[in-house]
C-alpha cells in the first residue's frame, strides 16, 4: 500500500493503478484527453475541498456512468459542472460543454443531481467530502467499450471493492475526517468491518431520493 503525501500523489498513484480485470475502466489512466480533463478535474476538486478542512466523508458505490466516470469528480455529472458556482473557474471541461451549444447537452445523472440539491442549502464551510468505495467505472461491458452510453453500471466485485478499500485508506492520509457516512448497503458493508462508527444513508437511485434527503438533513441537522 503506498500512502501519498499530497493530493496530487494520490491522483497520480490513482491513475497508474491496475482493475482487477477488464470489466471495469481506470478513468483516470492514461494520455488521452478525456483521462487528462478527469485527472485535473478531480484534483481541483479535492484541494478545494481540502481548503474547506472537511470532517464528514461520503462514500458512495461506484462512478456511474452519465456521472463521475465522465467527469472524473465524485456525484458530479457534466451538468452540474456547467451550472454549479463552485466548477465556473474549471476551465479544462466546462468550457467545453459550454462550447458545444444546444445541439449538444451536457449528460445529467439523477444521483448526481440530487447530491448537490442537498449540498446547495449547506454552507460551503460544511460540505463533505465525496468519495466512492470503489473509485473506478464498473460495467456489463468489458473496458474497450468507453462511450457512456455503451457501458451500464453494475454494484462492484469483491475484488474491486478490496482495491477500493486501499484507495480509500489512501485518501484519508490526505484530510482529517472525523466522521464517514456511507451510502447505500455496498459500501456500508465494507466500511463497517474497518469502521465501525460509521453511518449509513439510502442510496438516492432507484427509489430512494426522499430517504436519502432524509437522512442527508438528519446528519447535517438541516
Amino acid at each position: 500500500m503506498f500512502y501519498p503525501m499530497t493530493i496530487r500523489g494520490f491522483i497520480d498513484n490513482l491513475a497508474s493503478l491496475n482493475t482487477p480485470d477488464d470489466m471495469s475502466i481506470n478513468m483516470y489512466h492514461g494520455d488521452t484527453k478525456e483521462a487528462e480533463d478527469r485527472r485535473k478535474n478531480l484534483l481541483y476538486y479535492l484541494e478545494t475541498i481540502k481548503e474547506i478542512n472537511p470532517t464528514h466523508l461520503l462514500v458512495g458505490e461506484a462512478p456511474g456512468r452519465f456521472g463521475c466516470y465522465l467527469t472524473g469528480i465524485l456525484f458530479t455529472d457534466e451538468h452540474t459542472m456547467v451550472h454549479i458556482p463552485l466548477f465556473q473557474s474549471l476551465d479544462c471541461l466546462v468550457k467545453e460543454l459550454m462550447e458545444l451549444g444546444s445541439s449538444i447537452k451536457p449528460q445529467k445523472e439523477g444521483t448526481a443531481t440530487t447530491i448537490w440539491s442537498c449540498l446547495s442549502v449547506l454552507p460551503h464551510s460544511s460540505w463533505p467530502l465525496m468519495w466512492n468505495i470503489y473509485p473506478f467505472h464498473p460495467s456489463s461491458k468489458p473496458a474497450n467499450y468507453l462511450s457512456a452510453n455503451d457501458r451500464t453500471n453494475r454494484p462492484p466485485s469483491p475484488k474491486e471493492l478490496k482495491l477500493g478499500l486501499s484507495v480509500l485508506k489512501d485518501l484519508l492520509q490526505c484530510f482529517d475526517i472525523d466522521k464517514i457516512i456511507a451510502i447505500g448497503r455496498i459500501s456500508e458493508s465494507i466500511l463497517k468491518k474497518e469502521f465501525p462508527n460509521i453511518s449509513y444513508i439510502r442510496h438516492p437511485a432507484h427509489g430512494g431520493t426522499a430517504k436519502f434527503k432524509a437522512g442527508f438533513n438528519d446528519i447535517f441537522q438541516l
